[in-house]
């Protein structure tokens, strides 16, 4: 049986005015949606396994790419900000796409979805997610951003000859300056924050699922669009996502190069994802301003919504 929760009435009233019904417990506020933002973006994760690369490609200069990508990024996060506000559904891409041109390109960005997810998957679970939302998706970016400059000014200080050849440079550093058991503890913090950043990637994941099994965008609909009264979430979606990430894992856990391949797509789907979507909001802005503001149930006359009272 699929559970039908009463949350705050203008959120619920908005999400009925899409054609769904509540069926997600709104219990995310600013602190949980900010931490959310925040382990998905995972600046350790980012930066103890990319600064080998760095390092190879740029030296220690290379870290003056950083506040490029943060200013991107917060430009991204604007345009998402500001469709999160619009439609505020799980599924964030596809239901955007949806709306914005039509249910096939929002099929599609739906599947490039699956590289890359946001928090902006939670919002049905967020209390007043026009507003939530935005800033923390925001927040997350600026404060990740300070800290990881922060954090690589100083590992590019202590960076020495011994870091260049090493495979994992970022944890060679912190044993030649802090110490072995400091190097320790610190690869405890790198593994807590790697889990973090795919279990956040499987909770957004099983929302997405979820939301195309919805609009019946998916086969087996009917079980993954389920939310069980049990769990409070959609429990089939979930399940689904993470049986295809454990099969991934375990196919290629003997091909390297299968899995370099793997890794390269997923850096650059968002890359994609961001281009289109942020396209999208453009091509569409003229119509969206002629049309005024209007109705807010629906910001977009897209052809993408499905009526599922």
């Amino acid at each position: 049986m699929d559970q039908v929760t009463t949350g705050a009435v203008p959120d619920d009233e908005e999400l009925t005015r899409f054609g769904y019904r509540q069926q997600f417990v709104r219990s995310l506020r600013h602190f949980e949606s900010f931490a959310v933002a925040f382990s998905f973006i995972s600046i350790t994760t980012g930066i103890f396994t990319t600064y080998a690369f760095a390092l190879a490609t740029g030296g220690t200069r290379s870290i003056w790419t950083w506040p490029i990508v943060i200013a991107g990024q917060s430009l991204v996060a604007l345009v998402y900000g500001a469709l999160s506000v619009r439609v505020p559904l799980s599924g964030y891409s596809y239901q955007w796409a949806s709306r914005l041109a039509n249910v096939s390109v929002g099929w599609w960005f739906g599947w490039m979805s699956f590289a890359f997810l946001t928090i902006v998957t939670v919002s049905e679970e967020t209390h007043e997610p026009h507003k939530v939302i935005p800033r923390a998706m925001l927040r997350a970016v600026l404060l990740s951003g300070i800290v990881g400059f922060a954090f690589l000014i100083v590992v590019a200080y202590a960076t020495n000859k011994a870091a260049y050849d090493s495979a994992a440079p970022v944890a060679s550093i912190v044993h030649d300056v802090l110490g072995g058991a400091v190097q320790k503890i610190f690869l405890v913090f790198v593994c807590v924050s790697i889990f973090a950043c795919g279990l956040v990637i499987m909770v957004t994941n099983g929302r997405l699922i979820f939301s195309m099994a919805r609009d019946r965008r998916l086969p087996g609909h009917q079980f993954l669009s389920r939310v069980p009264r049990a769990t409070g979430g959609p429990a089939w979606a979930t399940v689904l996502a993470a049986v295809l990430s454990a099969a991934i894992a375990l196919v290629l856990r003997t091909h390297g190069g299968a899995l370099a391949t793997l890794f390269t797509a997923s850096t650059i789907m968002p890359a994609l994802l961001y281009a289109g979507t942020v396209l999208l909001y453009l091509l569409t802005s003229r119509q969206r301003g002629a049309g005024g503001d209007g109705d807010r149930a629906r910001p977009f006359d897209g052809g993408g919504a499905v009526d599922h009272r």
